[in-house]
């Protein structure tokens, strides 16, 4: 998490905890891409060709959830398999991805999210 300092010029710097989402600036991590079932993989469509991971940057608007660790296994591969109890959340998340695009648009047209 990036936060910023105090007063219009203040700087940005990584922090480890806030107790409001909405005191961070930004989230920095790591993509993940669903692909089949519980499991998703570290290379999205976007960086496989060069077998690199992919990073986004979101403001505390955009961060819907944080997942707990034990929700998560890790593969040797690098690959991440979901529990039963996120991968409904997760699913849940999938099937509402048109509300999402028009609550973005909303935002956007209030100026709320100025990026």
């Amino acid at each position: 998490m990036v936060s910023k300092t105090a007063g219009s010029n203040g700087k940005h710097g990584a922090i480890t905890e806030t107790s409001f989402i909405s005191a961070a600036s930004y989230l920095s991590l790591q993509v993940y891409q669903h692909t089949t079932g519980s499991m998703f993989t570290h290379y999205s469509d976007s960086t496989s060709l060069l077998g690199t991971n992919q990073y986004a940057h979101l403001p505390p608007l955009h961060f819907l959830m944080v997942l707990p660790k034990n929700s998560v296994t890790v593969g040797s591969d690098g690959s991440l398999r979901l529990d039963d109890e996120h991968l409904r959340y997760f699913s849940f998340f999938k099937t509402q991805e048109a509300h999402f695009r028009e609550a973005r648009k909303a935002s956007k047209a209030t100026g709320k999210n100025k990026l």
